[in-house]
């Protein structure tokens, strides 16, 4: 069963929460005096028991605490324990006005929007960990907002105007294969210039909040659902008004082209899908048979949600068969009967969910269809249809601040859409570089390098970690760095070339039990018998696994399988072999610079205490918090550090990928020993850590496995000891 609350004198219903397990349904709101109603709808048969009851308002005294934020402005908080909360309050004018608050946080955090007189409105998620996204019609009065967590979590909580708060993202230009199957021929397609497009489709709330009415069928979905049920005629309406609210801010907002709509989609992949069907889209197998909010299931690279499924998206084209030959920025045919739409939708099986001709469809201009909707390209005003790299962005280079290479420099973010400058040169013919942005807050730093388009940081879309590393390899010439925030936050910006940019954490000396115990879930017989190891003396271990940035900077080459993840993400299809060599490459760096410091492998039993961290369970946390596996990752590396890190700086410890370390396989002791080095010869060398091909057990601290020292794959990486 699905249920809804129609409140007195709200124009959208309320739609249910999952409430527990199997068809139950629960709705919580606050309500004004009146006569509401309840709707109660099934999915074939279904015999239900509806309760009702009231709950007193037990707020009043941290509502009068609130925190004061205007419609454009920003805060920033912290949950410190389970239970707390904090409240903000604001207020409007206007009979009507539609406003998204939006929440990016470290940890886990909830949020609830109080209307004056109204309901309670809850988070929806949109993107990934504990950020939340709310979107409402609130009338004239005083709202609030409530913040909470089930942890511990810093955040940056930005309220706007809803069609102020549309969420975009950075294509870079490129080429691709377009087309396939009986659209044949494929064709080879350059994509000349950049652009900006839609992170989500375009919501019910944004369309309601600029038509001043909601088609959508699904109108119980809520207002972070995808619009539906709009025409390609309806949808260019929305963008003639869009644009003439924008008018004089500098943007222009149109549909993608078929082209640019595929390229986006496939973000540098060639298979059939961007993920896994499950993980990526909505759509007949799992959608209940209605839409759901955006941002729900798993961005692809470019960051971009839902280009498979949920609804099917409107493009500029006319429809038509694809010409053979090479082509650049193509438009489609000059005229036609039918627009081409793009991506699938919840009605479709699986068969139509793939990124060439299967999902592609077409439909009469006037036509409206309860599973169709779009999502919109922003360009800049008086600019061509598509934006080149950099080249939207003159007047605040032309004020950018000087940085060398080495230099770090302090800034501040004072506001939502603010961005600053930095601007450097090098000489050499390729060189490689590191951006980091340290901050309390949340940014953005994009690497622009001479006659190329943006590096985007380590999260690709930009808003969801702190203290973003940009890499990039850049030739001779001038060369830009922009920093952005969400919200206001100081940062300190560092750039070095990116082998110098390596961070390594400090782990102490100490003492630990080595292996698992027998009924430690999933253990293996070669992770015992456990035995007390001593590492006598601390040492250094990167904070993150090898990236692939790094192992170019000093390669350069890229053996990667996932090339298309990016400099941040860990370097893999490297065997032990290959570490080796790289170890050897960048000794001779560090000796030639007159720099004491060498690295190499861990040992083994560095490894597991240093991943350890003092724990002594299976895992230093969380499975889902701490590690990249099967469960979660897509079947794919993800970049370095955005998983929770344990207790001494170390990130992706367990999963990402399983990572090499000095020893030969072989048994262990079975009494306590000072700092092993595993067997003096053997046939395989051990990993550790697991990956992200691997089930839950495989990621576990004690789990250990070997190989032989020559092997190649996709699941091996590794990181790096460094000592004076």
């Amino acid at each position: 069963t699905t249920g809804e609350l129609h409140v007195a004198g709200n124009s959208s219903p309320l739609a249910d929460d999952d409430g527990g397990s199997g068809a139950n349904f629960r709705i919580a709101a606050s309500v004004p005096a009146g006569t509401h109603y309840l709707r109660v709808r099934g999915f074939g048969t279904a015999d239900y028991a509806l309760t009702l009851e009231a709950v007193p308002d037990d707020h009043g005294d941290t509502r009068a605490a609130a925190t004061e934020l205007a419609v454009g402005g920003s805060a920033r908080g912290r949950i410190d324990a389970v239970g707390d909360e904090d409240w903000f309050r604001f207020r409007t004018t206007a009979a009507r006005t539609w406003v998204t608050a939006r929440a990016e946080s470290d940890g886990d955090t909830t949020g609830e929007l109080h209307v004056a007189g109204g309901a309670t409105v809850a988070g929806d998620y949109a993107g990934t960990g504990g950020n939340f996204r709310i979107t409402a019609g609130v009338p004239a009065g005083t709202h609030y907002l409530r913040v909470s967590g089930p942890g511990t979590a810093d955040y940056t909580l930005a309220l706007q105007e809803t069609l102020d708060a549309m969420e975009f993202a950075r294509i870079p230009a490129g080429t691709f294969v377009m087309g396939g199957n009986y659209q044949a021929p494929q064709r080879e397609v350059q994509i000349s210039r950049g652009f900006w497009i839609g992170k989500f489709e375009v919501t019910q709330g944004e369309w309601e909040a600029l038509m001043g009415e909601n088609p959508s069928r699904f109108k119980h979905c809520g207002p972070m659902c995808p619009v539906e049920s709009v025409s390609w005629e309806d949808v260019q309406e929305f963008i003639r008004k869009l644009n003439e609210r924008e008018a004089g801010k500098g943007y222009r907002y149109r549909l993608p082209t078929e082209a640019e709509w595929e390229y986006a989609a496939r973000a540098g992949t060639t298979g059939a899908r961007h993920g896994e069907l499950d993980d990526v889209a909505w759509w007949h197998g799992n959608s209940g048979y209605r839409t759901h909010p955006v941002g729900q299931k798993r961005a692809n690279a470019w960051g971009l949600h839902d280009m498979l499924g949920n609804v099917t998206e409107w493009t500029a084209d006319w429809y038509g068969v694809y010409p053979s030959g090479w082509v650049t920025d193509p438009t489609g045919p000059s005229t036609g009967t039918e627009r081409v739409a793009r991506g699938g939708d919840w009605t479709r099986e699986s068969g139509f969910f793939r990124l060439a001709t299967a999902s592609r469809q077409d439909a009469l201009p006037g036509r409206r269809l309860q599973s169709w909707g779009f999502r919109l390209v922003r360009t800049q005003a008086g600019g061509s249809s598509s934006v080149t790299a950099g080249d939207d962005h003159g007047d605040a280079r032309e004020a950018a601040t000087e940085i060398a290479l080495g230099d770090s420099v302090q800034g501040r973010i004072e506001r939502v859409g603010d961005e600053d400058w930095f601007r450097f040169r090098t000489t050499a013919a390729r060189t490689s570089v590191t951006a980091h942005a340290a901050s309390e807050g949340v940014t953005v730093v994009e690497v622009h390098a001479a006659g190329a388009p943006p590096a985007a940081d380590d999260a690709g879309d930009g808003w969801d970690v702190r203290s973003p590393r940009s890499t990039a390899a850049v030739p001779a010439g001038t060369h830009y760095l922009r920093v952005r925030g969400f919200g206001s936050p100081d940062y300190t910006l560092t750039l070095q070339e990116t082998l110098d940019a390596m961070e390594f954490a400090r782990i102490p000396a100490g003492s630990f039990v080595m292996g698992s115990p027998e009924d430690e879930e999933d253990r293996r017989d070669t992770e015992g018998p456990q035995h007390e190891v001593r590492i006598s003396q601390g040492f250094w271990m990167g904070k993150h696994e090898v990236t692939q940035g790094e192992w170019e900077a000093l390669m350069g080459e890229n053996p990667s399988s996932f090339k298309e993840c990016g400099g941040q993400c860990p370097v893999e299809t490297v065997s032990w072999e290959d570490a080796q060599e790289f170890i050897r490459r960048l000794n001779e760096r560090e000796s030639a610079a007159g720099s004491s410091a060498r690295y190499r492998l861990p040992t083994e039993a560095e490894w597991e205490y240093a991943a350890r961290a003092g724990t002594a369970g299976a895992r230093y946390g969380e499975l889902d918090d701490v590690a990249w596996y099967r469960g979660n990752s897509g079947y794919q590396t993800h970049p370095v550090g955005l998983k929770r890190a344990n207790a001494w700086g170390l990130h992706d410890m367990l999963g990402n990928v399983r990572e090499w370390t000095a020893d030969w396989w072989g048994d262990y002791p079975s009494g306590a020993v000072t700092d092993p080095t595993g067997p003096s010869t053997g046939s395989h060398r051990v990993y550790r850590g697991g990956g992200w091909s691997l089930n839950a057990g495989g990621v576990r601290s004690a789990f250990r496995y070997g190989h032989s020292p020559g092997a190649r794959s996709s699941v091996f990486g590794f990181r790096l000891v460094r000592t004076e």
